[in-house]
């Protein structure tokens, strides 16, 4: 299971932020979403952190709806791909959160559990192939049809992301 997550930071009316993802099983797109954060960001880290938050309880459906069918003995971890240096730096961090992102604490840590048990493996990936734009943001027509061949399974893309 793979997925690519992105957020646009108070690019909407009354600085609102969008999230979005694209949720991927053996390379096929099961769920997507895209919607306005539930509250005001302060940052794009945490527009980012908001992002993450929300793909990782999708995370946990999609691997209970796994777990129930005969594909795995053992699921391996989603691999979200993320285009935020700080977001990653700050699921990295050990210890206490900084002042600026102890607001949102308490979803972080959901986050930080999800890939310590496992479940979700955050990596980095390159801003220009975040297919995961395409929910969160209007852009020039080259970049969306280079996405939607990413999303729509097109292997050209694929040199952006592998581990």
């Amino acid at each position: 299971m793979s997925a690519f997550v992105d957020a646009s930071f108070a690019g909407e009316a009354s600085s609102a932020s969008r999230i979005g993802y694209f949720y991927f099983f053996q390379g096929n797109l099961i769920s997507w979403a895209s919607e306005n954060a539930k509250r005001i960001m302060t940052s794009s880290t945490e527009a980012e952190c908001y992002g993450l938050y929300e793909l990782a309880r999708e995370n946990v459906w999609q691997r209970q709806m796994q777990a129930e069918l005969p594909f795995y003995e053992v699921i391996p971890a989603t691999v979200a791909y993320e285009d935020n240096q700080s977001s990653l730096a700050l699921l990295r961090r050990e210890g206490p959160l900084h002042k600026r992102v102890k607001h949102f604490g308490v979803n972080w840590d959901y986050v930080k559990e999800c890939e310590q048990r496992g479940e979700m493996r955050v990596v980095y990936l390159q801003t220009e192939a975040q297919a995961a734009d395409l929910l969160t943001k209007p852009i020039p027509g080259a970049k969306f049809n280079a996405h939607r061949a990413t999303v729509m399974g097109d292997a050209q893309m694929q040199e952006y992301f592998d581990d």
